[in-house]
């Protein structure tokens, strides 16, 4: 069926604002899935001969921001989808890094409450600013690689990595290694990130949970 998912490799999905699904594959970029026909009615993959298209056809992360563009977290950078014209803008950290497999890879994508964007690779690229103007980027954290980024209800920007937990110090532009003043135990290979009504954070990592304290 032409009009189906074209895999069941779908690692990634975000809904948009009519009650369609954004799906990110393994191997078939980008497609938009509508929940009233049932149906894909968008695809969006590379075309060597357009650098406006998508950079690489896995996609780790789907997100939307608060403009309504879409972007892909591939494992060659992030694209963000223009969908007036279809077209994709890409914000490839590591040029010259051309592993399959490698810096590039992009695991995490946010924006946040100042309206930074902010593109978290794994394989040790670290995390990084992107102006979606000029296309800079300002990397942090390199060597790092990151699996996941969060903003708390106090406007607290986290990173989870397989180095252990960081936040963001706005005021000397870097970020900070957290250590639980309340537990001893290192916090290591972070999976996720959540926050409760009582302003615990939740980590997930590789083998244990941990809740950080609102007086963190």
């Amino acid at each position: 069926n032409p009009a189906s998912i074209s895999t069941n490799g779908v690692l990634a999905l975000t809904p948009d604002n009519k009650g369609n699904f954004w799906l990110g594959t393994i191997g078939y970029g980008i497609e938009l899935f509508s929940t009233k026909s049932k149906k894909v009615i968008a695809r969006y993959s590379p075309d060597s001969l357009d650098n406006r298209s998508m950079s690489n056809d896995s996609v780790v992360r789907v997100y939307r921001d608060k403009a309504g563009n879409v972007w892909g977290g591939t494992f060659r950078g992030a694209n963000m989808l223009d969908q007036k014209t279809g077209k994709f803008t890409r914000f490839v950290a590591y040029p010259s890094d051309t592993a399959a497999f490698g810096k590039n890879l992009v695991s995490a994508i946010l924006q946040d409450k100042h309206n930074t964007c902010w593109i978290g690779s794994f394989v040790g690229g670290g995390i990084h600013t992107v102006n979606t103007t000029t296309g800079a980027l300002k990397t942090y954290l390199q060597g790092t690689s990151i699996s996941n980024v969060f903003e708390d209800s106090d406007g607290r920007f986290w990173a989870g990595a397989v180095e252990g937990l960081f936040y963001f110090d706005r005021e000397n532009d870097a970020f900070v290694k957290f250590n639980d003043p309340f537990n001893l135990s290192a916090i290591i290979d972070v999976r996720a990130i959540i926050e409760d009504d009582d302003k615990n954070l939740w980590i997930t990592t590789s083998n244990t949970i941990k809740r950080i304290s609102p007086k963190r």
